[in-house]
């Protein structure tokens, strides 16, 4: 495998990397990549039982884009907890493989408020049957106590993306709710500060790159001054086991949806060594699709 590559083990819980870490390390991978480890909105019993999809004709079970919808920065998810985290940086980096972590900056979950009546029509079940790490937490009320957020520090009056024709509007794309999640007021002094306290914890615990989730929709501005925020620095020991070519911590920045690459003023206006660019998946597709085929 060439220095450098990376295998994405979504969704894999921390024992299951720990073990794969082995093979991964003696193959040459340089880095594996978790999906989010935050606590996050989960779909009880009830409502995998009642939830009509019209994707698929089968109850989701774990779906994966709950993993998605965070409700604090506690590390407790179906992949593990803080010190299987913390134990599975370290088993990796003794067989010189980086753990890079999917982080979302932008939003927040949409679950029910548990404690707002539910409509007597509505046909999904109540809040009870959402597993939220907060009971406290309101979307509606755009509140999340455990994750140190209130109202003030969301876009509010909340908007909808509305018509894919107005993406283009940095009013809109950057303070609008994202497929109806609450989206935090990432210009925000206290929330810049929380997340940068949230990336520095996992580069505490021996984490050593991070992917960005959708930061087009994000002022790039603001995404430079959350991780200017950061401390930015993976444990020495880490570094020195998997031989990283800098104490900085990887980025990988995601482009969600891929179409906002016509839109430059949108991108981010900063990339640093290690970040990867904007656009990489475009320029990457984009040398496959020629005529030779």
């Amino acid at each position: 495998v060439d220095s450098g590559t990376v295998v994405q083990l979504f969704e894999w819980n921390f024992e299951s990397v720990a073990k794969e870490c082995k093979r991964l390390g003696e193959e040459g991978w340089t880095a594996v990549q978790l999906s989010p480890i935050n606590a996050h909105m989960s779909l009880g019993p009830n409502v995998v039982e009642n939830y009509d999809s019209a994707d698929s004709p089968m109850s989701p079970i774990y779906p994966w884009w709950e993993r998605y919808q965070q409700a604090s920065f506690n590390i407790m998810s179906r992949s593990g907890n803080e010190a299987e985290l913390k134990a599975v940086t370290e088993v990796c980096a003794h067989y010189g493989v980086q753990v890079w972590v999917e982080v979302t900056l932008n939003s927040m979950n949409a679950a029910p408020c548990c404690d707002i009546p539910q409509s007597l029509t509505s046909e999904l079940p109540t809040c009870d049957n959402f597993f939220i790490d907060d009971s406290k937490s309101c979307s509606a009320q755009r509140i999340f106590p455990t994750a140190g957020f209130d109202a003030g520090d969301l876009h509010s009056p909340p908007c909808g993306l509305g018509d894919i024709g107005t993406w283009g509007s940095p009013d809109v794309t950057h303070n609008c709710d994202m497929t109806g999640l609450p989206d935090l007021d990432t210009s925000s002094d206290h929330v810049q500060r929380t997340l940068a306290m949230y990336l520095d914890h996992l580069l505490d615990l021996g984490v050593s790159g991070f992917r960005l989730l959708a930061v087009g929709h994000i002022d790039s501005e603001e995404v430079e001054e959350i991780l200017g925020r950061s401390k930015n620095q993976i444990r020495r020991d880490i570094f020195e086991k998997t031989e990283a070519r800098s104490m900085l911590p990887t980025l990988i920045v995601d482009l969600w949806p891929s179409w906002l690459v016509r839109f430059p003023h949108l991108q981010p206006s900063f990339y640093p060594d290690s970040m990867t660019p904007f656009t990489y998946n475009q320029l990457s597709s984009n040398s496959f699709n020629t005529d030779l085929a």
